[in-house]
């Protein structure tokens, strides 16, 4: 028996197709920077073919020769910075030149520290679980659990490029939640979209290649500029100053529910700044219902202080009874009249004390 590279399944000795996914070693295309199928990383991980190559890493099918179970491993590799000359090293990653050496190891740090910090998080729904992370050849590796299922765009695709509003809300519920509890421990992903979240065999999602935009600390935090989605990515991603923060994920998520409501992708955040006009779901889609929509547009709001400012407020909207939208409406709408009436009051008064003080002193 071996193991075949494209979905790690047993096959015997003799098949040069796996029966199971069709994959031929024979003509596979190998990725001109990722590593060959057949090689082992930190003793255990048997790396397959490439599943997805991005300007931060590369991601191999693999498989615990330990465990014997199936892994997603992601190599750390910002293709800007480094190269790996197959000719002379297949798995080293080198810097291309000294003066990108410093970024480099400042990104893989970061890298592993993120890797770190989310491993804590592979209890919740909705978010890949981080299972190990390692040093090798020169570079940084972490290894996730491997989702069986196709990618939320490929979902749509094949459902007519989009789905029920109700649909849309069960299948987001639980990452809504998850986001929520990452936010808190400070992480926000900066790359949703439909590309990076997975639909599982089951129906359930899986938010992946978590942190990605993050990848590269250098001084000019090159990463916010670098990786974005047009039409997912808000506008202070555009700007390596941007402030960005749970706001940037909200729009993100708010990008992919309307796509999975519209069948659209929302027009760019540049394109907007211009005048470019972003239609509501509910005029694309009459079946959508009208809180639905709002909601959904305040989380695409341009500026970023007019959109929701946590994910628990999205998610308030989103899954509220009519009862429960309509009172906390109400306690809005009074908190802040009380606002204007105490600023009338304080303007009164001030007034009053202005002519009493005139008064007095013309009486003087």
């Amino acid at each position: 028996m071996k193991i075949c590279f494209g979905c790690m399944a047993g096959i015997p000795d003799h098949v040069t197709e796996c029966p199971y996914c069709g994959f031929q070693l024979s003509s596979y295309r190998q990725s001109e920077n990722g590593l060959k199928p057949g090689i082992v990383l930190n003793k255990k991980y048997l790396i397959g073919r490439v599943l997805g190559e991005g300007g931060f890493g590369i991601t191999y099918m693999s498989y615990d020769m330990n465990s014997h179970k199936k892994f997603a491993v992601k190599e750390y590799y910002p293709s800007m910075f480094v190269h790996r000359d197959n000719r002379v090293d297949e798995k080293t990653v080198q810097p291309i030149s000294k003066s990108t050496i410093s970024d480099f190891k400042e990104g893989m740090e970061r890298y592993v520290k993120e890797a770190e910090i989310l491993s804590r998080f592979f209890h919740l729904p909705g978010i890949v679980s981080v299972k190990d992370f390692f040093y090798e050849n020169g570079t940084a590796y972490i290894a996730m659990e491997y989702v069986e299922g196709i990618s939320l765009k490929e979902y749509l695709k094949r459902r007519g490029d989009k789905i029920a509003w109700d649909e849309m809300l069960g299948i987001m519920q639980p990452l809504l939640q998850s986001m929520s509890v990452i936010h808190e421990a400070q992480i926000i992903h900066r790359d949703i979209s439909p590309d990076n979240i997975m639909v599982g065999n089951d129906g359930k999602i899986t938010l992946i290649d978590f942190g990605a935009a993050r990848l590269v600390s250098g001084k000019e935090d090159k990463s916010k500029t670098v990786v974005l989605k047009h039409g997912y990515a808000p506008i202070e991603q555009y700007d390596s100053r941007g402030n960005q923060g749970p706001w940037t994920d909200i729009y993100s998520l708010c990008a992919t529910m309307y796509k999975m409501l519209t069948g659209k992708v929302p027009c760019e955040a540049s394109s907007r700044m211009a005048g470019t006009e972003l239609l509501p779901p509910k005029r694309l889609n009459r079946k959508v219902p009208k809180y639905l929509s709002r909601a959904i547009m305040k989380g695409l709001e341009i500026n970023a202080n007019d959109r929701f400012q946590t994910v628990s407020e999205l998610y308030d909207e989103l899954y509220s009874t009519r009862k429960e939208r309509r009172a906390r409406a109400i306690r809005k709408f009074l908190k802040r009249l009380l606002s204007i009436v105490l600023i009338i009051f304080l303007a009164v008064v001030i007034f009053t004390g202005c002519l009493l003080y005139f008064a007095y002193k013309s009486g003087m």
